[in-house]
C-alpha cells in the first residue's frame, strides 16, 4: 500500500521526522530539485534526502541523480 502514496505526500512526513530529530528540514519544490526531496540542516551539516517509494532495492541511478 505504501507504494501507492503520491511522492509529495511521502516527502512531507520525512521532513517532519527530521525536524523531530532536531534538524531544520524542508521538502523541496516538485520539479527542478535534481532528485533531492528533502533538505535537512543541523550543526552546519546539510543532508540531501531523496525519498523513494520502491518495494525493491534502489539502484545506483538514484544515487547518481543526486550526486550529479
Amino acid at each position: 500500500m505504501v507504494d501507492q502514496i503520491k511522492p509529495v505526500v511521502f516527502e512531507k512526513p520525512i521532513a517532519i521526522l527530521f525536524r523531530k530529530m532536531g534538524y531544520e528540514a524542508r521538502a523541496t519544490k516538485l520539479s527542478g530539485d535534481q532528485g533531492v526531496d528533502v533538505i535537512a540542516e543541523k550543526l552546519n551539516r546539510v543532508i540531501a534526502i531523496q525519498a523513494k517509494l520502491y518495494s525493491n532495492p534502489v539502484g545506483n541511478s538514484a544515487i547518481q541523480e543526486v550526486v550529479a
